[in-house]
């Protein structure tokens, strides 16, 4: 579950998790503000990112997150917040890539030995 506190003009119109990263879903026609996760000593660290279409995926969970557009400032909580994250079963830290272990002499196709 994520709350927000501050200026509502920046509230997405839905923030979501997978354990692995963020997505925030503005309206079509908004303008993206910058973003930044707070760590836990409560810094600012600017958040890495991908836009596609209405949807911004975040690298990451985080416990806060930051919006800012100017002066304008909104903080999300994510009150289910893991420091840990899933174990996405891949070798990886994401669902995204695999792990293959290789023997050692057994080269991978197409890989200079």
């Amino acid at each position: 579950k994520y709350v927000a506190k501050g200026d509502r003009s920046l509230t997405p119109l839905a923030v979501w998790d997978n354990g692995y990263s963020t997505l925030l879903q503005f309206a079509g026609n908004a303008r993206i503000p910058s973003i930044f996760v707070i760590d836990p000593d409560g810094k600012e660290a600017t958040a890495s990112y991908a836009v596609n279409g209405d949807i911004v995926q975040l690298d990451q969970t985080a416990r806060e997150w930051r919006l800012r557009d100017g002066g304008t400032v909104l903080d999300i909580y994510n009150l289910g917040y893991q420091s840990v994250g899933g174990n996405p079963e891949t070798g990886t830290t994401s669902p995204d890539v695999s792990r293959i272990v290789v023997p050692p002499g057994n080269n991978l196709p197409g890989a200079k030995p």
